[in-house]
């Protein structure tokens, strides 16, 4: 008898860890959140515009930025990090950017993270423009980060069947991302077959996930007796509400090959609600500076 009762409990356990959709999480999934959501964090890079002509520098409706965006970084071992090309573009995925951008180019004016793993505000991200690499242009980028101690996860650059985790990244209703640091972080079990260099699969995004910021795929690896290492194999892409994992770390190696910003110059995300183009909306930085150094020097 207590030999039919053991079994059924473990028959229990396996349908809840495999209908993760519906009856919430498993053991499995919060190991795994708890241990991946320390190499991840949110990316919020805030831009102006400058005039091609000009070279003048402005904001937007009486802001000292345009715009800011949000997407996911994720640490990678020895001080690197990867990002999406919301992180190195921001005003590609801004719809407002796109009534200005014949005239206007975008530049980044402040960069800024905040950890998963913990319930902060923003602080200062450092990376320098020189040292951003395209693994796949617009979508996934290689750059050197000082921030994170060199800490991070090892990537997985080898072709072949991944059984592994889909991570997603998300805030719930009513939270607002740009005051509050406040994500979700929630995986799922997916498997994948990687059979080229920047191979993109498509996943379906889950019912229960509300707004998704970005994701990852993570696969195990059983380093040695009793520890479980997770790779990074894939990073989440988001195409005209569509999901799909990039896979570009075939032959991986660092600062392969050199890439700017001001390169990027594609946006997407599709047109996006535009509004009507007015100049006026724009907030000149520059004159606003001119103006306090006169009265400094006035006073």
């Amino acid at each position: 008898m207590k030999r039919i009762l053991i079994i059924l409990i473990v028959l229990g356990f396996c349908k809840v860890a495999d209908a993760q959709f519906s009856l919430g999480k498993s053991v499995g999934q919060q190991y795994v959140e708890n241990a991946v959501k320390q190499g991840a964090f949110i990316v919020k890079q805030s831009f102006q515009v400058k005039n091609k002509e000009t070279g003048k520098i402005y904001g937007y409706k009486g802001r000292k930025i345009f715009g800011a965006q949000y997407s996911i970084g994720v640490m990678v071992d020895g001080g690197e990090v990867l990002m999406t090309g919301c992180a190195v573009a921001p005003w590609a995925y801004d719809d407002n950017y796109i009534n200005y951008k014949e005239e206007y180019d975008g530049v980044i004016c402040v960069s800024e993270y905040a950890l998963l793993s913990d319930i902060s505000s923003y602080d200062s991200l450092t990376i320098s423009n020189d040292d951003v690499i395209a693994l796949v242009e617009s979508e996934v980028y290689h750059a050197v980060c000082p921030n994170f101690g060199g800490k991070g996860l090892v990537v997985d650059s080898e072709l072949g069947k991944k059984d592994g985790w889909v991570v997603w990244v998300y805030t719930d209703d009513g939270i607002d991302i740009e005051e509050d640091a406040r994500v979700e972080c929630s995986a799922y079990r997916y498997s994948i077959d990687v059979e080229e260099n920047a191979q993109k699969i498509d996943v379906e995004k889950p019912a229960s996930v509300g707004n998704v910021i970005g994701g990852f795929y993570v696969v195990p690896s059983f380093s040695k007796v009793g520890t479980i290492e997770f790779h990074i194999c894939g990073i989440l892409i988001g195409i005209e509400g569509r999901w799909q994992i990039c896979a570009p770390f075939i032959g991986y190696s660092l600062l392969a090959n050199s890439f700017k910003i001001e390169q990027v110059v594609s946006a997407t995300t599709g047109e996006g609600n535009q509004g009507e183009k007015d100049e006026g909306i724009l907030t000149p930085i520059e004159d606003d500076e001119e103006d306090n150094k006169g009265k400094k020097k006035k006073n």
